[in-house]
């Protein structure tokens, strides 16, 4: 299991592990009554710590800090993503760069949130791939010397279609998958500091 949501992220944009890469993000708006918010500190397990604030509309942005030997100092790493829904089912969509919007690319992520934890499941490569090369998803695949990249090019509401919450064992790694505890949350901040204020 990666340790690390930064060297993950760098590791997707770089192609230097199977991945799924995605036109535009899986799922739909978050719904109005969602209570889910990513705002906070996570710790991924026995790993690293990333900061996540999450804005209007599902917006996202993540930034991780890591130590760099080469350079004898602490490196910040920063991601946009969006977190979107799909019949009952949560989406963390990490942005993989593409200064034009027809460049953009995501990978996404299967996102399961309770009890200051935070589940992601990457996608089963192997299914996407079959997908694509049969068809049922537009899209191409890139095999290189050691990984295989699917690009999807389906549009949003065709691959949220074809991402099933119901499928999730056959279309998600459920036994890989990356485990983030939450360490501090917006809101209790806020209300500390409210309490040492009131004092």
């Amino acid at each position: 299991m990666m340790r690390s949501l930064s060297m993950l992220v760098l590791a997707l944009m770089l192609g230097a592990c199977d991945a799924v890469h995605t036109r535009e993000p899986v799922g739909g708006p978050l719904p109005a009554d969602s209570e889910v918010d990513l705002t906070g500190l996570w710790r991924v397990e026995e790993g690293d710590v990333v900061h996540i604030m999450q804005l209007e509309g599902g917006e996202l942005r993540l930034a991780g800090v890591e130590w760099d030997e080469e350079q004898a100092g602490f490196v910040m790493h920063e991601f946009d993503g969006v977190l979107t829904h799909d019949e009952g089912a949560y989406y963390l969509n990490l942005g993989l760069g593409g200064e034009a919007r027809e460049e953009a690319r995501y990978s996404f992520f299967r996102l399961l949130v309770s009890d200051g934890h935070m589940v992601m499941l990457g996608p089963r490569v192997g299914h996407f791939e079959a997908a694509v090369e049969a068809g049922e998803l537009a899209g191409w695949v890139e095999r290189r010397e050691h990984s295989r990249l699917v690009h999807v090019e389906a549009d949003r509401d065709a691959l949220t279609r074809f991402v099933r919450p119901g499928r999730v064992g056959e279309q998600f790694e459920v036994d890989h998958p990356m485990v983030l505890e939450r360490l501090t949350a917006a809101r209790e901040r806020e209300a500390g500091r409210q309490g040492r204020d009131s004092r």
